[in-house]
């Protein structure tokens, strides 16, 4: 089968171990289509060269091999919460921005742009504490 026609495509993160000429070279005749940088944990030196790499092993070998820049969102961080708080799943949360000690119904939000960012009806998720919310109404 053509390379050129698959539809999945294989996207290989780049760290220590795999950061070398030699091991992405082998990683590209293996099949790689994409190489993912992480910039959460970056070392920029670090991305530079395995770019420069990357880029040098396709021009020399003839790959087209995509780099895929991971980059992180913003940081939703709630302050400080009364022991004691807890939620249930149907509870609703009413975050803030103003400075306050929270408890099971408001709780500060560090992210000062959140009100902008998420707009009613918006469902999100929180990968970092594996929540889920749905905003009901603007925040003041």
């Amino acid at each position: 089968m053509n390379k050129y026609l698959k539809k999945t495509k294989i996207i290989a993160t780049l760290g220590p171990a795999s950061s070398s000429k030699e091991v992405m070279l082998d990683l590209m005749k293996a099949g790689v289509d994409i190489f993912r940088i992480n910039f959460s944990h970056a070392d920029y030196d670090l991305v530079r060269k395995n770019i420069e790499i990357i880029r040098e092993l396709n021009s020399e070998y003839g790959y087209s091999v995509g780099i895929l820049g991971d980059l992180q969102g913003p940081k939703l961080r709630v302050g400080v919460v009364k022991e004691g708080s807890y939620l249930n799943p149907g509870d609703i949360l009413t975050f803030t921005n103003e400075k306050m000690e929270g408890d099971s119904t408001k709780v500060y939000m560090t992210y000062q742009q959140f009100p902008q960012d998420v707009k009613v009806g918006k469902e999100s998720l929180s990968m970092t504490v594996s929540w889920y919310w749905r905003l009901l109404k603007p925040m003041k």
